[in-house]
């Protein structure tokens, strides 16, 4: 328990990704005689891994100018689509939100990888007609405004919050000090995964919205030159081998933002594990790891 962490969104199906990333990483006889592992979560009023206005108050205000200032022809392109699909969503930000969740309805029926039957047959057929030309259409202006939100959400300092929650561990197990082998943040598409991807500059072009069931690593590596850093997100390294220092000074600016919004680092996480890690070694060759799920 002391050389893992595991930290969820407070939604059932989160925390069963986590729970059977963990059963199929480690066997019971790895874990030892632990009759379990604490998964740690927090009210949704204080969770940090989404935009949260009452973690970040200016997300809000911030929020409505990005969709206010949208490039005209974004603008007019979700006039467009909701005057034809759903004319009661006039302005830009309720228009994109409801595309937005249209999207997320309808893929989760057409990936091969969800098991959902009988998948196409229960979209409406306007949606898959000309090789789903509408539902491509939509797809890739959702796609597009949405990683413009999550930079512009970046710029406020909304996941300045969610980056100290790392940083004290990444800085931890980098000097060769006490600290879990292991961490594991298990959450959403919208967070933190393509809002670590956009603050991080993880992503370099589109499709910018994750697959299902995503995953970023952080790999934190004990070199004979220095500890270094490595990013490997969904099975390809996105981030090559990259001093620690270059890793910290990215991820300070980063937590550092959250003045912008008057964000807080959730520190208590922090203090109730380091109270619990008193015997931990940080391995020099197996790279403790931090690895973000979608």
């Amino acid at each position: 328990e002391r050389h893992i962490f595991l930290r969820s969104t407070d939604v059932p199906r989160t925390k069963q990704s986590g729970m059977a990333l963990m059963s199929g990483l480690y066997r019971e006889s790895e874990l030892g005689t632990l009759p379990y592992l604490p998964l740690k979560t927090m009210d949704f009023a204080n969770e940090n891994m989404l935009v949260n206005n009452k973690v970040c108050p200016a997300a809000g205000p911030a929020a409505d100018q990005y969709f206010n200032d949208l490039p005209s022809g974004q603008g007019e392109e979700l006039k467009a689509l909701c005057a034809q699909l759903n004319p009661g969503k006039a302005t830009n930000k309720d228009c994109f939100w409801w595309l937005q969740h249209l999207v997320d309805c309808m893929m989760s029926r057409v990936c091969p990888t969800v098991p959902f039957s009988p998948r196409n047959a229960t979209l409406p057929p306007n949606f898959l007609s000309g090789n789903a030309a509408l539902l491509r259409r939509v797809w890739k202006l959702v796609d597009e405004v949405q990683w413009g939100y999550f930079q512009a959400m970046t710029k406020v300092g909304a996941f300045g919050a969610l980056a100290h929650d790392f940083i004290f561990p990444a800085e931890q197990a980098a000097l060769g000090h006490e600290a879990p082998k292991f961490l594991l943040f298990s959450g959403h598409d919208t967070g933190p995964m393509e809002p670590l991807w956009a603050a991080l500059d993880l992503r370099k072009g589109p499709p910018f919205w994750p697959p299902f069931a995503s995953m970023a690593i952080l790999e934190i590596w004990s070199t004979g030159s220095g500890p270094v850093v490595r990013w490997v997100s969904n099975g390809g390294v996105v981030v090559g081998p990259t001093p620690f220092a270059e890793f910290q000074a990215q991820l300070y600016a980063l937590a550092n933002s959250a003045k912008r919004c008057h964000a807080m680092p959730t520190s208590e996480l922090w203090s109730e594990t380091a109270a619990s890690t008193t015997s931990l070694v940080t391995a020099k060759h197996w790279p403790p790891e931090a690895v973000m799920v979608g």
